[in-house]
């Protein structure tokens, strides 16, 4: 991987703004979304790949969702995403 001195801007959806950087040797390339002055989440790659994942379920059903929907534990998570 190339030296990374600081994030790739990607751009913004809503209110959320969406970096690339560098997360060192163990994570590699990872993901920030920063929503205004006051938060944040970091995620690498494999978490990312689960997280739209999980988003395009809900984004792509006509229906609310329930609980019971989404009750992946984080562990179950990590295990499908390879992490």
């Amino acid at each position: 991987m190339a030296n990374v001195t600081e994030g790739t801007e990607m751009g913004k959806i809503g209110d959320v703004h969406i970096k690339q950087f560098a997360g060192g040797k163990d994570k590699g390339l990872s993901v920030q979304l920063t929503t205004g002055e006051t938060g944040y989440v970091q995620m690498t790659k494999p978490e990312a790949k689960a997280m739209a994942e999980r988003l395009l379920k809900w984004s792509t059903s006509d229906e609310m969702a329930y609980p019971g929907d989404y009750d992946e534990s984080v562990e179950d998570i990590k295990r499908l995403a390879g992490i």
